[in-house]
């Protein structure tokens, strides 16, 4: 198990349990192409786990890596008992609220799309993974002055006004922004909604002169 890039040797784990304690997140509105307002009830997971070592942990907001998935969430308690007094050793355990998915790891690859340098349109079909849509974070390369627009399955995927050689749009729950190479916001440039991806598979298709990255975030319950 992997939590905050620290590996720890488990000595025993509780199983996660679906609850039925809903824990409330504020209400967050994001301005993009209009306001994206979200006011989400997360089914929490508790895990617990025990230890020999400390976790070297900075903050209470935690990703746990934990066979082939990466969970988020945060520690909620924590316990530390001495169980051999010759040597000093003490057992430490830690109670984690987790957000209801999880997201694989291995699968998690950037799949690229087109090229900058392409003098025509390029068609890749992505297959589609996991139990519910996913929230990607893209990445799309072009100088263009004029509207364009991505298409998936000969449909709007996403539209831009223009784009100055780079933008990143994160269409994450929270996160919903278009930034550029320099981190500026420039949510004024997308002309579509933050868009999911499909457990099923799609075609997209990119025009001339245009290069997508598509970091899915496939995820499950």
């Amino acid at each position: 198990m992997i939590i905050n890039g620290y590996r720890v040797s488990m000595l025993e784990s509780r199983p996660y349990i679906d609850r039925t304690k809903r824990v409330q997140k504020r209400a967050k509105t994001v301005t993009g192409n209009g306001d994206f307002a979200y006011n989400p009830r997360y089914e929490t997971r508790e895990f617990t786990f025990t230890a020999y070592e400390e976790v070297k942990i900075t903050s209470d907001d935690i990703t746990l890596d934990l066979d082939g998935y990466r969970y988020y969430g945060e520690i909620i308690d924590f316990e530390s008992e001495l169980v051999n007094k010759n040597i000093h050793r003490r057992k430490y355990r830690y109670t984690c609220l987790l957000q209801p998915f999880k997201y694989e790891i291995a699968t998690n690859t950037v799949t690229t799309i087109g090229s900058t340098a392409n003098t025509t349109s390029t068609t890749v079909t992505l297959t589609g993974r996991g139990e519910i849509e996913a929230e990607p974070v893209l990445t799309v390369y072009a100088t263009k002055t004029e509207e364009f627009t991505i298409l998936r399955d000969g449909a709007e995927f996403l539209k831009f006004k223009s784009c100055p050689g780079l933008l990143i749009i994160d269409c994450r729950t929270h996160k919903l922004n278009v930034y550029d190479a320099n981190g500026v916001v420039r949510n004024d440039l997308l002309l579509s909604d933050f868009p999911t991806l499909s457990r099923t598979d799609a075609d997209f298709t990119v025009p001339a002169g245009v290069r997508l990255d598509i970091l899915p975030n496939w995820r499950s319950r």
